[in-house]
């Protein structure tokens, strides 16, 4: 039996661009997670600022007083549209309150952020320490006006860590998963 040697050569042509293919997607495959992981943890920075700059809104409204935690998202909701110029969508408004990890279209009630329990109601100039007192941090427990203590960072851990943001309103990524490592 004779193999026409055409139909080899290509045949050979074709599991070598096969095997190439299957080496590039196998290297690629990392630097794409990475990559998704990064915009991800960008987008929760998005959130975080955003969230940042309507507290200080309510903050210069209320006399320097954090909201209460069990009303915290619908105090900064306010806030929000008050100090915007356009008319906010409710669906954008929610999407603030919304970590991008667990933001998907299956979870449309979860959001993923909480308010620290310490500071409900609590006056902001009475904070020692702006820069390493958590304000909102990244949660385990996904509820719409989630509040609690450092306890509830999830861990696993979200993006490449936990995004927190601080009394002094900058928002930074963690690596800490509980009170005890932050300190």
């Amino acid at each position: 039996m004779r193999v026409n040697r055409k139909l080899a050569a290509s045949l050979g042509s074709g599991l070598i661009i096969a095997v190439c293919l299957a080496v590039v997607v196998l290297v690629m495959r990392p630097m794409v997670q990475t990559a998704r992981n990064s915009a991800l943890m960008d987008s929760c920075f998005a959130n975080l600022n955003r969230l940042g700059k309507a507290m200080d809104l309510y903050l210069a409204d209320n006399d320097d007083h954090y909201p209460r935690a069990e009303t915290w998202m619908d105090n900064l909701g306010t806030a929000i549209e008050s100090g915007s110029k356009k008319p906010v969508e409710q669906v954008a408004l929610k999407s603030y309150f919304r970590c991008p990890e667990i933001a998907r279209e299956d979870q449309a009630a979860e959001f993923g952020y909480a308010f620290n329990d310490e500071l409900s109601m609590g006056l902001a100039k009475s904070i020692d320490t702006h820069s390493k007192t958590p304000l909102v941090l990244d949660s385990s427990d996904l509820a719409y006006n989630a509040h609690g203590s450092i306890n509830l960072l999830p861990n696993p851990r979200r993006h490449m860590g936990n995004c927190v943001l601080w009394c002094d309103l900058s928002a930074k990524n963690i690596a800490a998963r509980t009170a005890k490592d932050l300190r």
